[in-house]
Parts: structure tokens; sequence; C-alpha cells
């Protein structure tokens, strides 16, 4: 994480802090914006805030799809797609993604003052790694969980 950020710690002490790196798998798409088709029958998760389509796919499981380019965003998907490459996934335990998800999309702000370049900036993949997650612990997680699956579906 850059030196000049400071966060202020307020994670009870009961939860746990990791890296992402530690829970998560970092893939990275290799389509272009251009492959989306206006009738795909896959899910394409490109730098736009609208899920576009394809019609094929690379991957077919959970994950978390992070748009590292411009104006970040994160979205849950479940089942075959494909991203461009400038949006990382993230796959991780089952029981963490509802949990990651609402993280992270809290956490943007965060991200964008973490990302480099000039014009366009973007998330350094070494400062998404190195990001510390706090997580609760598994009680609490499987309340939060019972309350997330439902909308997430």
């Amino acid at each position: 994480m850059r030196d000049d950020l400071y966060i202020v710690n307020t994670t009870p002490s009961n939860w746990r802090k990791l890296p992402l790196k530690d829970l998560v798998t970092f893939k990275k798409g290799k389509k272009l914006a251009e492959d989306a088709t206006n009738n795909g029958k896959y899910l394409f998760f490109t730098e736009a805030q609208e899920t576009q389509r394809i019609n094929e796919y690379s991957f077919d499981q959970e994950a978390l799809p992070l748009t590292v380019a411009g104006a970040r965003h994160i979205k849950y998907c479940c089942g075959k797609f494909d991203t461009m490459e400038h949006v990382y996934f993230f796959s991780l335990e089952h029981k963490y993604i509802y949990w990651l998800f609402e993280l992270i999309k809290n956490f943007i702000p965060i991200f964008d003052k973490m990302s480099r370049g000039v014009g366009i900036t973007g998330l350094d993949l070494k400062d998404a790694k190195n990001f510390e997650a706090p997580l609760l612990p598994d009680n609490l997680l499987n309340l939060f969980n019972k309350f997330a699956k439902p909308i997430q579906k």
C-alpha cells in the first residue's frame, strides 16, 4: 500500500486482518471491449458500469469482477462469464464471497486513492494484493451470509 495513505484502524479486536493475496486468487481477462455483442449468451465484464454480453466464455465459477481502470466498481457473478483485460476477478472460498463483495464495494474510494497514472488511473495489482481485509469471526460471518445470500441471487 502507498506510504502516503493513512487508514484509521477501526477493526474490532476479535476480527482478523489478512491481505487479499492470502484470501483470493487474482485472475485477469484477455478480451477487448469490442468483443461485446448486444445479444450475447454470457455475462461480459468490462470497464462499463453496465454488464455487457458476449457469445463465448472463459470462466465458469463464482467470482467478484473488479474494474481496475477508470471508474472502479465490483460485481458478484456465479456461472459462465468473461472479462476484458482491465478487469481483475477474485476467486475465493464461498463463505467469504458476500462479505468481501460488500467490503470492497465500500472500499472503492480507498482503491481510487491507491490508483496510479495520469488521465485514466489504474489500480496496481501489488497494491490490491496487499490490501488488508478485515474478516469477521465465523459466527458473525454465518449471520451475514444468511442476510446477504438472498440479495445476491
